[in-house]
């Protein structure tokens, strides 16, 4: 694998919470492709890896021997950084979605939507023209972003989170159960429609899900965090061997 394909490179790398070990990535390089699932049981470190990719949480522990971002830019100190500079590179380059949409109840859909554009320094008006692209890409409708977050279904709720998600500028999107409160059609439905924009913009996103059904229909990679430890002292453990991607 070139370092051009590659979007992040991890090795040696320990997640705690406290002096609990929760996650130990012995080797892994994640390739720059469309769309990769993380699967594992039940609290066994999913999130906390994504977290840490995404450098939601300082839950790392030690000196890594490597974490790196495309291939060049090392994370390894990020949390030493200054907190405007790490504010920075997360909005430069990262998007997130969960599945708590997190909408403000008092604003519209499209006022809940244009909030990151803004941040990212675009105009009002301009942010606008940008959600109203992108819901239409997601079959979310005009009339709906007019609405009050109160007034619309769980379910066109998500939908305008992952609008609000594609609508910025960035490289990866961090997804935790993002489809975790929809019926399968509706999932299967949200993660074609994620996939063909992730395609046609060049991006990737990294998406924890429990259904194994769903990544093995729409991931191009799946890494599969295993069980290791006793019951007392149980970590989740990802090298190579849990990386497997899509021919």
């Amino acid at each position: 694998m070139s370092q051009a394909s590659i979007l992040f490179e991890l090795s040696n790398l320990s997640c705690r919470y406290g002096d609990q070990e929760v996650l130990r990535v012995e080797e892994l390089s994640l390739p720059a492709v469309p769309l990769t699932f993380i699967l594992g049981s039940s609290g066994i470190g999913k999130s906390t890896l994504l977290e840490m990719l995404g450098l939601m949480s300082n839950t790392y522990r030690g000196r890594a021997d490597r974490f790196t971002y495309q291939g060049a830019q090392d994370l390894r100190g990020f949390w030493d950084w200054p907190q405007s500079k790490q504010a920075h590179f997360r909005r430069s380059n990262f998007s997130f979605v969960f599945q708590q949409t997190n909408l403000i109840e008092n604003f519209s859909i499209l006022e809940n939507l244009c909030i990151p554009l803004m941040i990212q320094g675009y105009a009002y008006e301009d942010a606008a023209n940008k959600v109203t692209a992108t819901a239409e890409k997601m079959n979310l409708d005009a009339q709906l972003l007019l609405r009050k977050a109160t007034a619309v279904s769980g379910g066109q709720l998500q939908r305008a989170a992952f609008t609000r998600a594609l609508s910025t500028d960035f490289k990866v999107l961090f997804g935790d159960e993002p489809t975790g409160n929809l019926d399968s059609g509706n999932s299967r439905t949200l993660m074609g429609l994620l996939k063909d924009n992730l395609v046609e913009r060049g991006a990737s996103a990294v998406v924890v899900s429990h259904d194994v059904a769903l990544a093995e229909e729409y991931a191009d990679c799946i890494i599969r965090v295993k069980r290791m430890g006793d019951e007392d002292r149980a970590y989740g453990l990802i090298d190579q061997n849990c990386l497997s991607i899509s021919q």
